[in-house]
């Protein structure tokens, strides 16, 4: 029982889930830690990469990478922490069985659910709070780094001699704003996606593309609007669709309560635009905002409706549509290619067409969440889901979309089998063939222990053939799913019966060590009657004994 690697040392021996990763706590030279690892970037083996498949050598690079940016961010984040500590930092990093590992300093800190925030804390405290997050996260940025993941979760508050102030941790998904990653690379928490954050990673956009020069500190600013706004009431603010961002993205508004006061409201309100141009530059402002009641900040305060003017005609309903592109990984066109548009379950069929000789299609389409299939599904192409929101369309109601079909990484499927016999003894010698239900050989090889392991199989039914020395043993019958495989890899331990022309009691002549004949005959339980015949073919009962004979 217990876990233990790189001279940490933990009583528990299983990780616990936790966001985007895994953790345990752990304890080195009488201290506590936190220790995290990322089963999403597991580095593949030599073995493997040596292979030079593409796919393998893409997994690589993306862990690689990954591990580089958490090294950056590390060295910087290390750089800047303050005295007071209000940066948790990363003391470890290392890779251990192909996994990435960060070690942290324990933390203790008040543990409370963020409904009970406003019942503990009140709004002046939640008012200092805010001030002494706002110093950590403004230090982050005059560094040039973004935090990306800031949340009710990784704010830690720490009660100390009657003072209160906040911890700021989890740098998993932190960048630097000259080197933001691809949307894949990032992960978050949706219910504090800035809008043009939520574009970036649903769509899993690159890092070349015009939205990403939208993201950078602004996002955070949103994120920490929706934590403000959670100190002060417990929730988050009302919203019509899934998240905030998406309500906004369908251009509607956030709903906040009359209740955190008018002032409180107009600041909320102003680090929540939807346009992150919009939003206050710095951190710093909005400390000042906090702070100093004179300090000016734009007004959301909404006022009391006006009396209902008359009724006009309805504006006629303006008719949006959409137009796709639709590429390959490399640029190259599909063209010719029958798509068929889905709701975002993949159950609601909206349109369908083909594309031209410029791989562009377009129909009527209103703003919403979708899935896109080509039907039949040219080989090798995944299905992309994509979301079109009120200001992709414009004031004209015309959206144009570009979008990149991705190419279906090629699985490797392998099987590691033991063989016994039905004794329980393990087969070692002999010659190991795969069949298909053809009976054309799939794998074959000869080996000399019992685990073996196949390369590259498909699902399907197939026979198991074992010779041994004596070519006694019956072919076996399995079947394979690929959903079986865990990790890529399925283990199977198979029986195999002697042929009938094999039966147990049988006789055997081999050649033995000393002079005369040797003979043995096929006990139960795996026991064999060894006994020698002189040169008169005299049997010598004295020299017989029992023995274990493992073919």
């Amino acid at each position: 029982m217990g876990w233990e690697t790189h001279g940490y040392v933990s009583n528990s021996d299983g990780f616990q889930a936790c966001a985007n990763g895994e953790f345990i706590f752990a304890q080195k030279d009488g201290k506590d830690y936190f220790i995290k690892r990322f089963p999403k970037y597991v580095f593949p083996k030599p073995a493997l990469v040596a292979s030079g498949n593409e796919g393998i050598l893409k997994r690589q690079q993306k862990c690689q990478a990954y591990y580089d940016r958490c090294e950056t961010i590390n060295k910087k984040v290390n750089d800047i922490a303050g005295e007071d500590g209000s940066l948790v930092i990363c003391v470890d990093m290392f890779i251990e069985q192909n996994k990435i590992y960060k070690v942290y300093r324990k933390a203790e800190h008040v543990e409370i659910a963020q409904e009970d925030f406003p019942r503990k804390y009140d709004e002046k405290t939640a008012d200092r709070l805010m001030r002494s997050l706002l110093t950590s996260v403004g230090t982050l940025h005059n560094a040039g780094v973004v935090h990306s993941d800031i949340k009710y979760d990784n704010v830690f508050i720490v009660e100390e001699d009657g003072h209160i102030r906040c911890l700021l941790t989890d740098f998993d998904d932190s960048y630097l704003m000259s080197q933001v990653p691809d949307g894949s690379d990032i992960v978050g928490t949706p219910d504090y996606y800035s809008p043009e954050m939520g574009i970036y990673i649903e769509n899993e956009l690159k890092k070349d593309s015009p939205e990403a020069a939208k993201l950078g500190a602004a996002s955070d600013i949103f994120a920490l609007g929706i934590l403000y706004y959670v100190y002060l009431t417990g929730k988050y603010p009302e919203h019509d669709e899934k998240n905030c961002y998406l309500t906004l993205l369908n251009g509607k508004p956030l709903k906040l309560s009359k209740e955190i006061g008018r002032r409180r409201y107009n600041l909320i309100s102003w680090m929540l635009e939807s346009d992150p141009k919009k939003r206050p530059e710095k951190c710093s402002i909005i400390q000042q905002a906090i702070q100093n009641n004179s300090f000016e900040i734009p007004s959301y305060w909404p006022e009391d409706p006006k009396p209902a003017p008359k009724p006009h005609p309805a504006p006629v309903k303006r008719t949006e549509k959409a137009v796709f592109q639709v590429c390959g990984e490399t640029g190259e066109v599909l063209e010719d290619v029958h798509l068929v548009l889905y709701s975002s379950d993949g159950t609601v069929k909206k349109g369908e067409g083909r594309t031209n000789e410029k791989g562009i299609w377009g129909l009527q389409i209103a703003s919403g969440e979708y899935q896109i299939r080509l039907e039949p599904v040219p080989k090798g192409y995944e299905e992309k889901k994509f979301f079109l929101g009120k200001m992709d369309f414009g004031e004209s109601g015309f959206a144009k979309r570009r979008l990149i079909l991705k190419k279906k990484p090629e699985k490797v499927y392998y099987l590691s089998v033991e063989v016994r016999d039905k004794y329980g003894v393990r087969v070692k010698v002999g010659k190991f063939r795969l069949l298909n239900e053809k009976k054309e050989i799939v794998q074959q090889a000869v080996f000399e222990d019992s685990e073996i392991v196949l390369r590259n199989l498909k699902e399907g039914s197939y026979f198991l053939q074992v010779q041994a020395a004596d070519h006694s043993y019956k072919a076996r019958q399995i079947a394979f799913r690929t959903d079986a495989w865990d990790k890529n890899v399925v283990h199977v331990a198979v029986v195999l019966q002697r042929k009938e022309e094999f039966a147990e009691g049988e006789g055997v002549r081999v050649n033995p060590p000393v002079s005369g004949i040797c003979e043995y005959r096929d006990l139960k339980n795996g026991f064999y009657e060894l006994t020698f015949i002189d040169g008169n073919k005299k049997r010598v009962r004295e020299q017989a004994a029992k023995m274990v004979l493992q073919i």
